[in-house]
């Protein structure tokens, strides 16, 4: 949509809200899609092209599952939020910012994590962690390891970042990041231990928190795509215009 300045310039105006809206709506949709398809299984079909829609529409699904719908999604989201940063990063190159590299390291970070959803290459990591540190519990996944020591440097290093920033963005940035890790590490470790305990990945018990997970962390991504979204409404194009 096109706004007026009171220099009777014209701006582009993100429809944040209106984008967030939607983002959430496909995140409640696929977190309920995600956590019904495994129970579609208990139902009894006899039809052999029923029972193939059946498979079909929980492998596309399955919250648990891999390369899948809810997975292209939630690796579709990280890479607008990196395309989101790359312009941020871009915008402030034109005015000599002092946090233009901390912009642009974070678009690379997405950037990862959109190619890490899909290629899921934070698990190649559990085998030789758990072979040399012997981890187990909460700890049965040990690539959680390796995301909280990247997370604190991240901490360390963005600290005067997050401070400087517009308060309003700031809440925005930090309730993103917080809902994305207590998905991402928080309840995975929960997974982690109930899979270690009983072997299974079936049930209420291991689904519930499965589905949260996947949940906060399609939550997080969208609070942080709607930060962005008015940070460069309100502190980037209007500064440039």
């Amino acid at each position: 949509m096109i706004d007026s300045t009171t220099s009777h310039c014209t701006r582009f105006v993100i429809p944040a809200k209106r984008i967030f809206a939607t983002l959430m709506a496909i995140t409640c949709t696929l977190s309920l899609l995600g956590f019904l398809s495994p129970l579609t299984s208990e139902i009894s079909i006899e039809n052999s092209w029923l029972q193939k829609c059946r498979s079909s529409f929980i492998r596309l699904f399955d919250i648990n599952g891999e390369a899948n719908i809810t997975s292209w999604y939630s690796s579709s989201a990280l890479l607008i939020a990196s395309a989101l940063l790359f312009v941020v990063t871009a915008l402030k190159a034109s005015t000599a910012d002092t946090y233009v590299r901390l912009w642009k390291f974070l678009a690379i970070i997405f950037l990862y994590l959109s190619l890490d959803e899909t290629a899921m290459i934070h698990e190649m990591f559990n085998e030789p962690l758990s072979a040399a540190l012997h981890t187990g519990g909460l700890l049965f996944y040990p690539w959680v390891l390796v995301a909280g020591v990247c997370l604190i440097l991240l901490l360390f290093v963005y600290a005067r970042f997050l401070l400087d920033l517009p308060s309003n963005i700031r809440l925005l940035f930090i309730s993103s990041g917080m809902i994305f890790v207590m998905g991402a590490i928080g309840l995975e470790c929960l997974g982690a231990a109930y899979y270690d305990s009983q072997g299974i990945t079936s049930g209420l018990a291991y689904r519930i928190p499965m589905t949260i997970e996947e949940f906060f962390e399609m939550t997080g991504v969208a609070v942080f795509i709607y930060a962005l979204m008015r940070y460069l409404n309100e502190h980037v194009i209007t500064d440039a215009s």
